[in-house]
C-alpha cells in the first residue's frame, strides 16, 4: 500500500503561496511520515523544482526535506508551463518561456526560467536533488558505509556551494590558479584514436618547428585506442613537452575537452593526428596572437592535402569552390572567416575565452561533423573574430574514398539536425538549397555510377587535347565535378531526412516490473546517458506493486506501455520496438545500471558503417547486456522470437541478421561499460 503526496517544495514560505500545496505544512508532513511508518504504508513524494517564487536556497530546503523525512520513493519534475494553465499565461506574459520545441515539454527537461532561477539553475537543481536521492537508494541497496557517507557529504557540500554562490568563487580561484600555472605560451591539443603511425609522423613534424621547444607543449588525448598507441607514445622522445592523457573511448569532442582542461598555455591550438604541420606552423600562430592580444581574436590556418599522398579528383573537388565540403578557404574575405570555417584541424584561440564557456565541444555530436561549427558559432556570438593566415599551414595526410566520403556526408546531414535543434536560427544556413531527396537505394545507384565513371586514368587522358585544354581537365569539369556535387548533396540530404523523420538517434527499450528498480534505472539513464538524442520506452510488464504510480509521474521523452499480465522480457522488447521512433533500438534489462558513455559507444559503432545491423557488447553475451539494432533491420527480421529465453533470443537475432548478409559487430570498447544489479 502506498500514498502519493504532492509535496512540491520544501520551502515553507513557498508552500503557503498559490503555487504551493495548500494546507500542507512541514509539521503535518512529519506527522504523516511517522504514522505511515507505523502502519507500513509506503510514501512517494511528488516534487517540483522551480516554482515561480523559489530561489536556489529553496532547492536546499527541498533537498533537506527529502533527506529528513526519507520517503520510500520520489518523483521530481521541473516546472513546466503547460498550455491552458495559469502558469502558461503568466510565463508567456513575463517572457519566461525559452523553448518552443514541444519535445522538451515533458517535465524532465527545462523549457523556461523563473524570476529567480535561470534554465541552467533549474537543470542543476534537478541534477542535484536526483543525485542526492540516488545516493540514498544506493545506501539502502548496499548498506551504510564510510564511503557512502563521504559521498553524501560531498554531494551536500556541492549543493550548498551552488546554492549560496560558492561555486562561482571556487571556479574563479581555480581559473586564476590555472592561469598562474601556465608554463608555456601555447598548447597543441590532439585527440587520437587508433592512428599510431600517422600520429608519430605528426609529432615528429612538431620536433622540426622554427620556434624553440620551450615555446609550446603538445597534449595528446588517446580516446581509448585499441592498438598500441599508448605504448608507442611511451617510447617516443621529443624536444618539446609532450603529455599523453589516456581516456575511455567517448569520441573526439570529449577528448578535446580533456585536452582543454589540461592545457597550460595561454593559447590553445586544435589540430588532428593526421595533420602534418609545416615548419613555421607554430611560429605563425604565435606571431598572430602576439600582435592580436584581445582574447576574442582567433586564428584559422591553411589546410592542404599532404604532398606524400595521391590526391584523387574527389579530394580536389571537396576542397574546391565547386564542392566546399571540407576546408573551403574560398569563403575567406579580407583575411576573416565566418564561424562555419572554425576547423579543428588548424585553429587557435585564447584559453581565457574557452574558460568562460559553460560547454566546450558539445558531446551530443556523436560524429565529427558540425561539432566545430557549433562551438565556432557560440564563440562568434560572444565576439570572436576568426582571422585567416595561410602561413600557418598544415598538411592533411589522410586519403579519402568516394564511398567513405558519401558515408561522411550522410552523417554530416544527421549532425546538422543536432546543430539546428540547438540553434534553430541556423536552419536556413545549414539546409539551404540542395537537390531532390533520394532514398538509400537511389543513393547506392548514384554511387555505383560515379565509381564506374572514376575508372578512366586521368593521367593518360591528359595526353589528349580538346581545344586548349587537356581531355582530363574537361572530363573532370564536365563529368566528375557535377556528379560529385549531386552525389554528395544527395547523401547529405538523405542524412538530414533520416534525422528529421527519426527524431531520436536511439529508442531505449526497458521492461520493468518493480517500482524501485524502474526508478533507479531511469534516474541512472538520465544522469549518465549522453552523446545521442534518445527516448526511453518503458514496458510495465504486469507489475503488482506501485510501479504504475511511479511511471505515471514520468514525462519528457518517455513512453509507457502497460501489460495487465506479465508477457516476459522478450515480448516486452518487441512491444517497445513497435513504439520506437529512433534510428536504432537499444534493448536493456530492468536491472541494467549503465556507466557514463555507454550509449555513445554503441551508436558510434553502428554509425561507422551503414551495413552494420546489430551492435552487441564486447563483453560475453548475457541477457541484460546492451544490444543495439537498427530499427529498420529489426522490423525486417520480424523482431525477437517470442517464447525464446532472453539470452537465446539475442543470439537468434544475431544469427538471422548474419544470414541476411548484414554485419553484426561488438562495440569499440574493450568491454561494455554497463553493469547489472539484481532487481
Amino acid at each position: 500500500v502506498g500514498i502519493l503526496i504532492g509535496v512540491e517544495t520544501g520551502d515553507e514560505a513557498v508552500m503557503h503561496l498559490k503555487e504551493g500545496k495548500k494546507g500542507l505544512t512541514v509539521p503535518k508532513l512529519a506527522h504523516l511520515r511517522r504514522r505511515a511508518r507505523e502502519l507500513g504504508i509506503r510514501l512517494h513524494f511528488l516534487l517540483i523544482a522551480g516554482l515561480p517564487h523559489e530561489t536556489r536556497s529553496s532547492i536546499v530546503d527541498t533537498y533537506d526535506l527529502v533527506m529528513r523525512h526519507e520517503p520510500d520513493t520520489i518523483g521530481l519534475t521541473v516546472i513546466t508551463p503547460y498550455p491552458g494553465t495559469p502558469l502558461h499565461a503568466e510565463a508567456e506574459r513575463s517572457g519566461w518561456i525559452e523553448s518552443a520545441d514541444w519535445r522538451d515539454w515533458g517535465g524532465h527537461q527545462v523549457v523556461m526560467r523563473t524570476p529567480h532561477l535561470s534554465r541552467d539553475d533549474l537543470a542543476r537543481a534537478k541534477q542535484l536533488i536526483d543525485g542526492g536521492w540516488a545516493l540514498v537508494e544506493h545506501e539502502r541497496r548496499v548498506g551504510a558505509s564510510p564511503e557512502v557517507a563521504r559521498l553524501r557529504k560531498q554531494h551536500y557540500v556541492e549543493l550548498l556551494g551552488w546554492a549560496y554562490g560558492l561555486d562561482a568563487v571556487r571556479a574563479q580561484a581555480q581559473r586564476k590558479a590555472r592561469a598562474l600555472a601556465a608554463a608555456v605560451p601555447l598548447t597543441v591539443v590532439i585527440p587520437t584514436y587508433n592512428r599510431r603511425d600517422i600520429l608519430r609522423k605528426t609529432l615528429l613534424a612538431f620536433s622540426a618547428q622554427t620556434v624553440a621547444p620551450a615555446e609550446f607543449e603538445v597534449v595528446v588525448v588517446d580516446d581509448g585506442s585499441t592498438d598500441d598507441t599508448l605504448a608507442a607514445l611511451a617510447g617516443l622522445r621529443t624536444p618539446f613537452a609532450l603529455r599523453v592523457l589516456a581516456e575511455p573511448h567517448r569520441g573526439p569532442n570529449a577528448a578535446r575537452n580533456r585536452g582543454i582542461a589540461a592545457a597550460r598555455g595561454r593559447i590553445v591550438l586544435f589540430t588532428g593526428d593526421d595533420m602534418i604541420p609545416g615548419p613555421s606552423f607554430l611560429e605563425a600562430h604565435l606571431k598572430f596572437h602576439s600582435s592580436h592580444p584581445d582574447d576574442r581574436d582567433a586564428l584559422l590556418g591553411l589546410i592542404e592535402w599532404s604532398p606524400e599522398i595521391a590526391v584523387t579528383p574527389l579530394m580536389e573537388h571537396v576542397v574546391s569552390p565547386a564542392g566546399g565540403q571540407q576546408f573551403n578557404f574560398a569563403e575567406v574575405r579580407d583575411g576573416k572567416a565566418e564561424f562555419n570555417l572554425f576547423y579543428t584541424s588548424n585553429v587557435s584561440v585564447k584559453r581565457s575565452l574557452l574558460l568562460r564557456q559553460q560547454t566546450w565541444f558539445d558531446t551530443d555530436f556523436t560524429y565529427p561533423a558540425c561539432d566545430d561549427i557549433e562551438l565556432g558559432y557560440r564563440l562568434r556570438r560572444q565576439g570572436m573574430v576568426l582571422h585567416f593566415r595561410p602561413q600557418a599551414a598544415t598538411y592533411h595526410h589522410h586519403p579519402i574514398t568516394t564511398a567513405g566520403f558519401v558515408r561522411r556526408q550522410r552523417m554530416a546531414g544527421r549532425m546538422s539536425i543536432v546543430l539546428t535543434r540547438k540553434h534553430p536560427e541556423l536552419a536556413a544556413f545549414v539546409h539551404a538549397g540542395g537537390s531532390e531527396h533520394v532514398d538509400e537505394a537511389a543513393l547506392e545507384r548514384m554511387l555505383d555510377a560515379v565509381l564506374e565513371l572514376e575508372k578512366p586514368d586521368l593521367s593518360k587522358l591528359g595526353a589528349l587535347r580538346t581545344g586548349d585544354e587537356s581531355f582530363a581537365t574537361v572530363y573532370r569539369r564536365a563529368v566528375l565535378d557535377p556528379l560529385y556535387a549531386g552525389l554528395l548533396d544527395a547523401a547529405y540530404r538523405l542524412g538530414v531526412r533520416e534525422a528529421a523523420v527519426a527524431p531520436f538517434d536511439v529508442s531505449i527499450a526497458l521492461p520493468v516490473h518493480d517500482a524501485g528498480v524502474a526508478q533507479r534505472t531511469l534516474t541512472r539513464l538520465a544522469a549518465v546517458t549522453d552523446g545521442a538524442h534518445f527516448e526511453v520506452i518503458v514496458v510495465d510488464d504486469g507489475s503488482t506493486d506501485e510501479t504504475r504510480a511511479v511511471l505515471a509521474t514520468l514525462g519528457g521523452d518517455v513512453q509507457v506501455v502497460r501489460n495487465p499480465e506479465a508477457r516476459g522480457v522478450v515480448a516486452a522488447w518487441n512491444q517497445a520496438a513497435e513504439r520506437a521512433r529512433g534510428r536504432h533500438v537499444v534493448f536493456l534489462g530492468a536491472g541494467a545500471s549503465p556507466e557514463r558513455g555507454w550509449l555513445r559507444e554503441l551508436v558510434a559503432s553502428a554509425d561507422a558503417d551503414p551495413d552494420v545491423a546489430v551492435v552487441g557488447s564486447a563483453a560475453p553475451i548475457a541477457g541484460k547486456a546492451p544490444l543495439l539494432v537498427r530499427r529498420d533491420r529489426f522490423a525486417a527480421l520480424g523482431g525477437f522470437r517470442e517464447g525464446t529465453p532472453e539470452a537465446l533470443a539475442e543470439v537468434d537475432l544475431r544469427l538471422r541478421a548474419r544470414a541476411r548478409g548484414w554485419r553484426v559487430v561488438a562495440d569499440r570498447a574493450e568491454a561494455s561499460p554497463v553493469e547489472v544489479v539484481a532487481p
